[in-house]
């Protein structure tokens, strides 16, 4: 049991680590199951996930373009660069 608590956690690492968006996925597929698989209830769930994954993306791109590696950043630093992008786009308006 022990081994497979393991492998569990490992696993979920990984997922953190390789997906951004999981958390917000997770919401999603959450609100599709509590509303009986009605997709029309859970549209702002769908659209946070594409936002999600689309800045994540932009993230990666710029990281590659300025020779940055990881391309995408680890868990522990992601807070820190949504801060950062949130601080910006509040000065641009």
């Amino acid at each position: 049991m022990r081994d497979l608590k393991e492998i569990s956690r490992k696993n979920r690492e990984y997922m953190e680590r390789n997906n951004p968006c999981l958390s917000e996925e997770q919401l999603s597929k959450k609100c599709i199951e509590e509303n009986n698989y009605d997709y029309d209830k859970c549209t702002l769930y769908f659209e946070n996930v594409k936002s999600c994954r689309e800045f994540w993306e932009s993230v990666k791109m710029e990281r590659r373009v300025k020779g940055i590696r990881p391309y995408l950043p680890y868990p522990d630093e992601r807070a820190q660069i949504k801060a950062e992008h949130l601080r910006n786009q509040s000065q641009k308006s």
